[in-house]
């Protein structure tokens, strides 16, 4: 869904998609849409143990939005004691007191969101797919990667072929993250999420070799979410 709304709005280059999940805190924590950051939102008119009730969703997000502070004065919310128990959970979330009605606390959540596109751009420049290659044709496009191209990440797309740098072995946590890099570069040239590939129905190629097995998830992954035929055949041609 997130993927074909993506096509949809024709987004352009370096913009800001904002998924907002309404209802429960259970099923925003328990699936990866492809976000960069989960942002959860507590209003003051609900009660201080929701953290306790709903771990996860604080678990997993970065920020938390204590919302409708311009109620408090009418309320018996701890707004404190909320912070405890979320931070209980997550010791790294940042919290933010916000009221649309008075704009408390706008600023600093708008520079955060701001905050967060500049860091997108400049980690997208980082693992940005290394080279493009003219081909002599235009078709559908195609990933391709695996242990005989040295765990090359390829993709085409129209008359292109963006090509990652040459990782090589995945033996060290530094190559098998350039993997997952690369990998997701590959979404930004598609312009879709990378939890999104079976909906894309983008043909997925890997080649991986008989005496050592794909070191690294993403490939199997990436196989498994196009098509649980390619998946296995996949495994065959592995020690998996």
């Amino acid at each position: 869904m997130v993927g074909q709304a993506m096509r949809q709005l024709g987004l352009q280059d370096d913009s800001l998609l904002l998924i907002e999940n309404v209802g429960n805190l259970v099923c925003p924590a328990s699936f990866d849409l492809g976000e960069a950051h989960k942002v959860v939102i507590l209003s003051v008119t609900e009660g201080e143990d929701k953290p306790l009730k709903y771990p996860d969703m604080f678990r997993a997000a970065e920020v938390m939005l204590l919302n409708k502070c311009d109620l408090l004065p009418h309320l018996e919310f701890d707004a404190d004691l909320a912070i405890e128990y979320a931070r209980r959970i997550n010791h790294k979330l940042q919290v933010i007191r916000i009221s649309a009605t008075s704009g408390a606390g706008m600023p600093e959540w708008l520079a955060w969101i701001k905050s967060g596109c500049r860091n997108a751009v400049a980690a997208k420049r980082k693992r940005r797919l290394d080279k493009i290659v003219a081909l002599p044709f235009s078709g559908p496009s195609i990933l391709a990667c695996g242990a005989w191209l040295k765990n090359t990440v390829c993709v085409t797309r129209g008359s292109e072929a963006h090509v990652s740098r040459l990782i090589g072995d995945l033996d060290s946590a530094e190559a098998r993250q350039m993997l997952d890099a690369a990998w997701r570069a590959c979404a930004i040239h598609l312009m879709c999420n990378p939890g999104s590939w079976r909906t894309t129905c983008i043909p997925i190629f890997t080649a991986a070799s008989s005496h050592r097995p794909m070191l690294h998830s993403t490939a199997c992954r990436l196989l498994r979410a196009a098509s649980p035929r390619a998946y296995c055949r996949a495994l065959r041609r592995t020690s998996y």
